[in-house]
């Protein structure tokens, strides 16, 4: 087990500028006033915005600033990102490199981080602006259109096989509950682990996040010990400390 916990981090101030300063900012664009505020205040040699063609916002809404278009699936897109990237001649080994991982994709930030591991990064500052309510609280959509598949992320496919072996599914319930329930329906006969965000980023979306969880395939409490754990929604390395702790325990 891994105490990923011990990782440093710290809250930047929304009133005014960063003291921090990188050499690139990349951040995702998702047409909220929340990942422009952080673009406004940080401070970078070069900010280059991302965006991602499954968010469909229009050319008229995008931004202003420099972009870049993430093409094709988080493979092809992060690594033609990375490429462009070396071929303006930033160097990953010395660069101060910052992302704003608020309004990028989930596959996309798993990726970028072990391509930039692999080009000799050893440390980036991810930035995460959290939010203050939801409009619709726990009935909010952040799915929209159909699920065309339900599929492992490139390059973390691991070595799984088809066998009578015992699988486990660990989940994170929350807000986005039409996903969760094509992944839930498309490893069926694996043991369920869930991990709720406990403390939650504001007082009410714990309560948001289980009800969104309720389903007529939700087991009783006396089916739950064991399954149902707890991190801080608001310190990741709280969250991979607890991925790490089941991992291990199940293996």
């Amino acid at each position: 087990m891994i105490r990923y916990d011990y990782f440093f981090r710290k809250q930047l101030p929304i009133q005014s500028a960063w003291s921090e300063e990188w050499d690139i900012l990349l951040s995702s664009w998702d047409n909220s006033a929340r990942v422009r505020k952080c673009y406004e205040l940080a401070t970078a040699r070069r900010k280059l915005w991302l965006v991602h063609p499954e968010y469909q916002i229009a050319a008229e809404r995008l931004p202003s600033e420099e972009c870049f278009t993430i093409a094709g699936d988080e493979a092809e897109g992060i690594q033609a990102l990375i490429l462009g990237l070396e071929q303006t001649g930033l160097d990953f080994k010395t660069a101060r490199i910052a992302v704003d991982i608020t309004g990028m994709l989930r596959p996309h930030i798993a990726l970028l981080t072990r391509f930039l591991q692999t080009k000799g990064c050893r440390r980036f500052d991810a930035i995460y602006a959290e939010p203050t309510s939801y409009n619709d609280r726990e009935n909010t959509k952040f799915t929209s259109g159909d699920v065309i598949e339900v599929r492992e992320v490139i390059g973390f496919e691991g070595h799984n096989r088809v066998s009578q072996d015992r699988e486990v599914l660990i989940v994170a319930p929350g807000f986005d509950d039409v996903l969760l329930r094509e992944i839930v329906s498309h490893k069926e006969r694996a043991e369920r682990v869930q991990i709720f965000g406990l403390p939650s980023l504001q007082p009410d979306m714990y309560q948001h996040n289980v009800l969104k969880a309720l389903g007529v395939d939700t087991p009783l409490p006396e089916e739950t010990r064991g399954v149902r754990h707890f991190a801080s929604a608001f310190d990741p390395f709280a969250m991979a400390t607890e991925l790490s702790s089941i991992v291990s325990g199940y293996r």
